[in-house]
């Protein structure tokens, strides 16, 4: 195929929600994460972080080291998809496997991530085995009308945070074990309650705890300090410490407030969309 007659890639990034951690290949038990593939104005075609050229060469709105959004994983995923287009209409398995099966030798990530960027909407990914993976999808969840997106203008690379979590999974240490166990729960369970404050503080409660276990993980700037009225918290999206993170409004209203308040604080802030398309191919 001549280089000007392949297509262009549009694709969202992923926010994680709960169970993120169980994705670690290492992790010996069922694993299950939940996470939503999302973009913003102002993006390619409008909402979409990441584009890939015809030549293959990501675009991005957004710098990949450390950023929290999943994209190193989404763009390997991308790359299978951008020599092989019919992989999106059949099942992404063999996408996934073949990303784990490059992470290994760079990072060892988990598949939460190309799974967030290639699955549409809000989903939910289960596995006993990291091999065979039971994907649900749906466009929209209450919470997800509560969430602002910021960056804390920090890069920091996630393969040490990641070797923390692996010890503690090498270790079967007894508390870490347990809140593994709890956040895939967590993240089945919140998926289908169309509560919004359950899945909001659950992921906040995931958090904090991981935080006990790697401090490397806290946010590494200081928010804007706004009313508990207006906020239930926040936490980082991924395992570089840095990067991208959510807030939740407690209510959808709030949200302007939210982010006027970070963007007077020198915080990119913003209300992102859920992409229900998945990648776009042009």
């Amino acid at each position: 195929m001549r280089g000007d007659n392949k297509p262009i890639i549009y694709s969202p990034v992923r926010a994680n929600l709960l169970g993120g951690w169980t994705d670690q290949e290492k992790w010996p038990e069922m694993a299950a994460v939940s996470n939503v593939a999302i973009g913003w104005t102002g993006t390619y075609r409008g909402q979409y972080p990441l584009m890939m050229d015809r030549r293959g060469v990501l675009r991005s709105k957004v710098k990949g080291y450390g950023s929290g959004l999943g994209i190193s994983s989404i763009l390997l995923a991308l790359r299978e998809i951008h020599t092989k287009q019919e992989m999106l209409k059949g099942d992404l398995t063999s996408v996934i496997l073949k990303v784990l099966e490059e992470e290994r030798a760079i990072s060892q990530g988990g598949w939460q991530d190309q799974v967030g960027g290639i699955v549409p909407g809000l989903k939910l990914t289960v596995t006993s085995d990291h091999r065979k993976f039971h994907i649900r999808s749906k466009p929209f969840h209450p919470a997800l009308e509560h969430m602002v997106i910021f960056d804390t203008g920090r890069r920091r690379p996630s393969a040490h945070i990641g070797d923390c979590i692996r010890r503690l999974i090498d270790a079967r240490n007894p508390a870490f074990m347990q809140h593994m166990r709890r956040i895939a729960f967590e993240a089945m369970r919140t998926y289908d309650d169309e509560r919004p404050e359950e899945m909001i503080l659950s992921t906040l409660e995931s958090w904090k705890t991981f935080v006990k276990f790697v401090p490397q993980m806290e946010i590494p700037i200081k928010l804007p300090s706004l009313p508990r009225r207006i906020l239930h918290g926040s936490y980082l999206t991924g395992a570089g410490g840095g990067g991208f993170g959510v807030t939740w409004a407690t209510n959808p209203g709030y949200r302007g407030q939210v982010v006027e308040a970070y963007l007077e604080a020198g915080i990119w802030a913003i209300v992102p969309m859920v992409i229900n398309s998945g990648p776009l191919i042009i």
